[in-house]
């Protein structure tokens, strides 16, 4: 019946539609269908009729042997026409078009088409225009999640056994390490400040928006919202100089990365990144900016098996054939979800050659037989597209290592994880190492040549288990080398500073021999400037200067042997600034020193540009707080004292800026910062072993404490501010989740300052999944007396979600944090505060009296603050009572898991910041709503909670509200169709310290005559409310009509005020007579005349007479004035 009733739903709409349903994808009119029934939007792409063949195009630039520079500029150039010819009429009309119906709009160039959000009726209305080809879904995109994850430490002078087991090593041996190339991956993000990684970013040297994308958030420095992307690119180029512990298999190339793989991630975004990664300079005539490879370990499931084949209906085959044919290699995990045969996922599960949807496959490179891994995704291809071709239906193309791959993790350490996403960043930085020996080939002709040459697993010859075998980046290196050919270059460098403002001095050193060996005698060295030839040098000179060129522009150069049979050698690219980098290099050294009231700085001017030539031209030093300009110095002095509020963490960096007009600014030194103020109010203690989300919980209980208002400091030193910890109003404590947490032993010194905190009087708050009951019995300090528990059973039953008792009885959260070993608080004095919502285990309490002391309280929580997630809807208005919160034996069958072992510590990044005004902008009323059912929670965030932990806390004080209302009745007469509006006061007459009265107002019963304006509110301490009653008496007949308004609030003296309301409306003469009674004293012999009005506010005319009683009609009469 239901799906019947939908199906009606969506007849009905495209009959009053114009559309082509055979234009429409199945799961975008799925998508459509729901969208009606909820009233929502659809995300679809629009994919034009009129598009660039680009398959054609790209064979072509093969053919006619187009240099990579001039392929990458035809085809960006050639596709971006495309779309500026074609999409204008459909742009101006979605601009045409309100925000309700198109929420927004994205235009391609990569491929002809357009991502939209909007309603039905317009996805609709789309199809049915002539230049659209076929409308397909915008999807959400899944990640190739790794299958295991265990932390790692790090090995100094070392490399990984994954390495030289696709030959990386003989790569180095040669001098090849990627050097003046760049890798690239769309993943979760990077984290830019991982000391294997930090320095290697392209944003070090050239603006943040030409190394990082992140199209959902905008931030503008690499971030990652998992550790997947950071593991990725680590494995492409990592390396940790200070211990030379490498991780990756280009060490020498720097890499750029789009973050597209968090939360809620559409189709179109990470198409995006493919545009992006194209052209990141946007400048088409520029290739030193592009990658050589894309890494991506994602998947789309939402494209039908019946388009995944088809270019008209699926749109990464024309977007990854762009990317391709403009020189870049586009890499594919093949996923994890063998060993089931075609398990490869779309959209790598297809092919149009050998190579284009590279697919790569896991193996143990562990193990010197190289085993597939299990979980390695399996081909064939979907058998809609098979080809018939085999070497294009075998699945994966090949393998790399993906058991056991050591490599670079958010938070600054090491991760083993297993995973194809593991295996295809092997395969970018292998191109990488390929791409730096042979720069005149494409990506795809690097590819081949991995493919080609790697070596034979499983089943002889390629099958759709290893795909071509494990990858050999050096014997693909020597299949690029005609034996015939010259060998390249050597030591080949491009020079010029200031004082050669208009030329370039390249050396080199002559090669003596062939490929094969044989000598090479006679040959010329060529020398090509931005793709063209500028010189040919005869052997033997070795140095060229290129004259005629413009100060301060780039100029690339490649330089090949050619002999006289005009065999090339491979070309050797280098490159160079005329006159010198136009760029300072950043100044050095920078650190910071900070006091209660300001930050001194220190660094080093820098002495060369950005490329080492001589600086001649500096003129003054720019200190940035947080990346905000706050100052500046002349050069030599190096030093600055910068005073900015207290009571926050503050970052600095300094940049160098010469005099040129307009003048040119470095990149930003390293970061130094620290503290400026008095001890904040509330310090969060993040134990200096918790690592990854449960170190990230101590970032959460941070954030909502500023949110808050309240003063706060993050930090992993608990004696930041020295020993005494009674100069907090708070301590918020974050111990972790096993194998995750920190430990506090017995012996530590942390242990007792905190009790003797508590023993004072103090606040804590602390969290802790075993910290409580296992902990303790194992040589760590017993903090059970903080809360008033006893010892309990460890290892209880996963937390998936908390419910509140007692004082946090409105809140409830899901839970998705670490979840190992999760203590049975055992009661003994203090309240339940949460229990886990499977069942009845305790994971949370408040003890008021912490330590013995009547002001000391203490809140102990098993599951991570950072793991609770919001949910912004309202709960439904209660107030739980108390549940059974006995802890429950566990069952026979209950299996515990062992324990798992303990991760290493990790860099940590301080924070502080204090918002006072916040405290004024967040009040109760915010929090939660009190009716006589019962409390409303109006929202159910982390920072509402820690809003109700700090009133546990008791932060604040004061008396109780107390609430005074006048008057105590409303009334009024009123004729049908008028209105007339009364005021009620809502005073708090609790006193001078009295905390907020918070209240709203309801009708009993609900009436549509009365309006109160406004209807909720709070009331600060001595002050009075005004609240406007309307009466209208519109749409109503005669007659009398009430109401009761019951003002429910906080207040001790009377938590329900209920105030009668009555109204008489009138359709009849009304006679009003004005003054009602006239009283009259006369001395005898005199008299006197007196005056009342008789009036008639009703409808009709008013008949009446005057009679006159007790008086002598001779001693009074009665005149009547109109």
């Amino acid at each position: 019946m239901v799906k019947f009733f939908r199906s009606i739903l969506l007849i009905a709409l495209l009959s009053a539609t114009a559309f082509s349903q055979d234009k429409i994808a199945p799961p975008l009119l799925d998508a459509i269908d729901e969208a009606i029934r909820t009233n929502g939007t659809v995300h679809a792409l629009v994919m034009l009729s009129d598009a660039v063949d680009i398959q054609t195009l790209d064979r072509q630039l093969y053919q006619q042997k187009v240099s990579v520079q001039d392929r990458a500029y035809i085809v960006i150039t050639t596709l971006q026409q495309k779309a500026l010819e074609t999409q204008g009429p459909l742009l101006s009309y979605l601009a045409s078009l309100p925000s309700t119906e198109v929420v927004k709009y994205q235009s391609f160039w990569v491929a002809n088409m357009i991502a939209v959000e909007a309603t039905p009726a317009v996805i609709m209305e789309l199809s049915a225009r002539a230049e659209v080809e076929y409308l397909q879904i915008d999807g959400i995109l899944e990640r190739d999640e790794p299958v295991n994850s265990a932390p790692a430490e790090m090995t100094p002078n070392g490399s990984e056994p994954g390495l030289r087991a696709i030959n990386a090593h003989k790569m180095w041996q040669a001098g090849y390490t990627g050097a003046g190339t760049i890798v690239m991956g769309i993943d979760t993000g990077v984290d830019g400040n991982h000391p294997a990684l930090n320095y290697k970013w392209r944003g070090t040297h050239v603006p943040a928006s030409q190394a990082w994308f992140d199209p959902n958030t905008g931030t503008n420095f690499p971030n990652d919202c998992d550790g997947h992307g950071t593991h990725t690119i680590g494995t492409m180029n990592g390396l940790q100089t200070s211990t030379s512990d490498t991780v990756g298999v280009a060490p020498g190339a720097e890499w750029i990365a789009a973050k597209t793989l968090c939360a809620g991630t559409h189709t179109s975004a990470s198409i995006a990144a493919f545009q992006w990664a194209m052209d990141p300079d946007g400048n088409p005539g520029t290739t030193d900016d592009m990658p050589v490879g894309i890494g991506n370990s994602w998947y789309d499931p939402n494209i039908p098996s019946a388009s995944q084949c088809n270019p008209a209906q699926n749109p990464y085959i024309n977007v990854l054939t762009a990317v391709e044919a403009a020189g870049i290699a586009v890499v594919f995990s093949a996923g994890n979800s063998g060993p089931s045969a075609s398990s490869i996922t779309s959209p790598k599960n297809v092919n149009i050659d050998e190579v284009h949807f590279w697919a790569t496959g896991a193996v143990d490179g562990n193990n010197p037989a190289y085993p597939i891994a299990s979980f390695s995704s399996r081909g064939p291809v979907v058998a809609a597209c098979s080809t018939g071709v085999p070497s294009l239906d075998i699945k994966p193309e090949a393998s790399a290592p993906g058991v056991n791959v050591r490599s670079s993790y958010a938070g600054g350490g090491y991760q083993f994880l297993d995973g194809t996403s593991m295996a295809c960043p092997h395969v970018v930085g292998a191109l990488a190492l390929l791409k730096e020996a042979h720069p005149g080939k494409t990506g795809h002709e690097l590819k081949m040549a991995l493919y080609q040459t790697a070596v034979d697993l499983g089943a002889a010859g390629e099958d759709n288990t290893y795909g071509m075998g494990i990858i050999d980046v050096w014997a693909a290196h020597e299949s690029l080398a005609d034996p015939n050919d010259p060998n390249d270059p050597e030591n080949v460098t491009a020079y010029s500073d200031y004082t050669t403002p208009s030329s370039v001095l390249l050396n080199w050193t002559d090669p003596t021999t062939y490929v094969n060996g044989d000598p090479l005698t006679n040959f010329s060295i060529e020398i090509f400037r931005d793709g063209a030839l500028a010189a040919s040098v005869a052997s033997g000179l070795e140095t060229y200067t290129d004259l005629g060129l413009n100060d301060g522009q780039f100029y690339q150069y490649t330089v090949f042997a050619k002999d006289n049979n005009d065999s090339l050698s491979g070309g050797v690219d280098v490159s160079a600034y005329a006159g010198g980098s136009p760029v300072p290099a950043p100044p050095t050294g920078l650190a910071a020193t900070t006091t209660t009231s300001d930050a001194t700085l220190t660094w080093t001017d820098p002495t060369t540009q950005s490329d080492g030539t001589p600086l001649d031209d500096l003129d003054h030093i720019n200190i940035y707080r947080d990346g905000v300009l706050v100052g500046n110095v002349a050069p030599g002095v190096e030093t600055y004292t910068d005073a900015p509020p207290p009571g926050f963490f503050y970052n600095y960096t300094v940049t160098a800026v010469d005099n040129e007009t307009p003048p040119n600014e470095s990149a930003p030194s390293n970061a130094a910062g620290g503290f400026v103020g008095s001890a904040p109010s509330y310090l969060v203690w993040v134990g200096p072993d918790a690592v990854g989300a449960s170190a990230a919980s101590g970032d959460s209980l941070f954030d909502a404490l500023v949110a808050n208002g309240q003063s706060a400091l993050l930090t992993n030193n608990l004696f930041e501010f020295g020993t005494d910890l009674s100069i907090y109003d708070g301590i918020f404590v974050v111990l972790g989740i096993y194998s995750n947490n920190h430990v506090i032993a017995s012996g530590d010194p942390e242990g007792a300052a905190l009790n003797t905190y508590v023993q004072g009087g103090g606040r804590i708050f602390l969290e802790g999944g075993d910290c409580f009951n296992y902990d303790p019995e194992t040589g760590g300090y017993n903090i059970r007396p903080w809360f008033a528990l006893n010892d309990g059973p460890d290892g209880s039953g996963d937390v998936s979600g908390v419910t509140g008792l007692n004082d946090l009885s409105a809140f409830s959260f899901t839970y998705n944090g670490d979840n190992n070993w999760m203590d049975e608080l055992q009661v003994a004095g203090s309240t339940p505060i949460w229990k886990n919502s499977a069942n009845a285990d305790i994971s949370g309490v408040f003890n008021v009296g912490a330590g013995g002391v009547g002001l000391g309280r203490a809140i102990g929580v098993v599951p991570s603050f950072g793991g609770f997630v919001d949910s912004p809807e309202p709960l439904s208005p209660r107030r739980r009572t108390m549940e059974n919160y006995l802890p429950q034996p566990p069952l026979a069958t209950e299996t515990i898991k062992p324990r798992p072992q303990r991760g290493e510590r990790q860099p940590f990044v301080k924070k502080a910041a204090w918002y006072p005004e916040r405290k004024g902008e967040i009040n109760r009323n915010e929090l939660y709503r009190i009716t006589p059912n019962g409390i409303e929670m109006l929202a159910n965030t982390k920072e509402d909670l820690m809003a109700a932990y700090l009133e546990l806390f008791g932060v604040g004080g004061g008396t109780d509200p107390e609430i005074t209302v006048e008057p105590p009745a409303l009334a009024d007469t009123l004729l049908t169709g008028s209105n007339a509006t009364h005021v009620l006061s809502i005073s708090n007459t609790g006193g001078s310290l009295a905390g907020d009265l918070v209240w709203n107002i309801s009708e009993n019963p609900a009436v549509t005559w009365l309006e109160v304006t406004p209807a909720a509110g709070t009331t600060t301490a001595n002050q009075t409310t005004e609240v406007s009653v309307q009466f209208n008496a519109g749409g109503l007949s005669a007659g009398n009509y009430s109401t009761t308004l019951e003002i429910a609030s906080n207040a001790a003296n009377s938590p329900l005020v209920t105030v009668p309301v009555n109204l008489l409306v009138s359709d009849a003469p009304v006679m009003v007579v004005t003054p009602e009674t006239l009283d009259v004293t006369l001395p005898p012999g005199q008299s006197t005349a007196e005056t009342f009005n008789i009036s008639n506010p009703g409808v009709g005319p008013l008949e009446f007479a005057i009679t006159i009683e007790g008086v002598a009609a001779a001693n009074a009469k009665v005149d009547i004035i109109r």
